[in-house]
């Protein structure tokens, strides 16, 4: 199997080229989710996956750009309150106090590419965090990070609503309930409802073009998963922080396809099954992203994982 054989399935777009700038690649994996916690309890609240994109671009020589690979999502086994942040702007999960705290995960970061300087004007190509994991009385699965939006926290029967709504184009994922809408880059926090006998917390949302919405929680019944956040990839001709850019090809991968691990073989190796991979195991951080690149027919860079690189094309 052949990444070209793949183009049809995966939605690849193509531009132009042969301009006399430099080429390009680059494969990303956006951080998945951390699953959700129950002090001495188990519900196998697993998290989303980070989305996936790949795509050329050719740039003027002298080019300044920043490499972000995105972090996972961490665990609701973090403590009361709202969780940290995961690298790349994944929203925190919330847990609520004793006796009976259930605590959601946190979204996973984007990875991305961007002009000069990280903001959301600046972004060249991204990948979009997988929603965070959390609790309901039923089995409940966030969805991963997706382009063009991210995945929809999963339904469960003890909590009609449903989990917090991707990421898109152009607006952040909302919640169902308590917890904070996704914005620009980030993941929304997860909502805390302590009203009744337990103190469920939602989870974040992934972070993304348009972070993923924070899930919503029911102190009676349930906390939800986070939705997953958005990629994206800038047009051909596009002008980014005074930089015109020529697209390519782009491959974007969908939060259905990011779910089921369906990627395109070719960049498969880069990754060996963990970068953004989404757990199914209570009380784990999720698998941090990573991003490669290399220049037209050169070697792949080492992978760039929960952290940022700068390089001058």
């Amino acid at each position: 199997m052949t990444w070209a054989s793949q183009l049809g399935k995966y939605g690849v777009q193509a531009g132009g080229g042969g301009g006399g700038g430099i080429q390009l690649e680059v494969a990303m994996w956006a951080g998945a989710g951390g699953s959700g916690f129950i002090p001495g309890g188990s519900n196998n609240d697993q998290s989303g996956a980070g989305g996936f994109m790949t795509a050329v671009y050719e740039l003027a020589p002298g080019t300044p750009v920043v490499l972000r690979g995105g972090g996972g999502g961490i665990t609701g086994a973090s403590g009361p309150g709202a969780g940290p942040v995961a690298h790349g702007n994944g929203g925190r999960g919330r847990g609520g106090p004793a006796p009976y705290p259930l605590y959601g995960g946190g979204g996973g970061g984007h990875s991305g590419i961007f002009i000069g300087s990280v903001s959301h004007a600046n972004a060249l190509v991204m990948a979009g965090g997988g929603g965070g994991g959390a609790y309901a009385g039923s089995e409940i699965h966030p969805q991963g990070g997706g382009y063009p939006t991210g995945g929809r926290g999963s339904y469960s029967a003890d909590y009609g609503s449903g989990g917090a709504y991707g990421g898109t184009q152009s607006a952040g994922g909302a919640s169902t309930g308590p917890g904070q809408v996704g914005s620009a880059l980030a993941g929304g926090d997860g909502g805390l409802d302590a009203s009744g006998p337990y103190s469920f917390g939602g989870a974040g949302g992934g972070g993304g073009y348009y972070g993923g919405g924070g899930g919503p929680a029911d102190g009676g019944r349930a906390g939800m998963s986070g939705g997953g956040g958005s990629g994206f990839f800038a047009a051909n001709g596009a002008t980014i922080n005074g930089v015109t850019v020529t697209l390519i090809s782009s491959t974007a991968v969908t939060a259905s396809q990011e779910a089921a691990a369906a990627q395109p073989h070719a960049y498969w190796p880069l990754n060996g099954g963990s970068y953004g991979a989404a757990s199914s195991t209570d009380s784990t951080n999720g698998q941090n992203g990573a991003i490669f690149w290399r220049y037209a027919g050169g070697s792949w860079s080492a992978a760039i994982t929960n952290t940022d690189s700068s390089i001058t094309i």
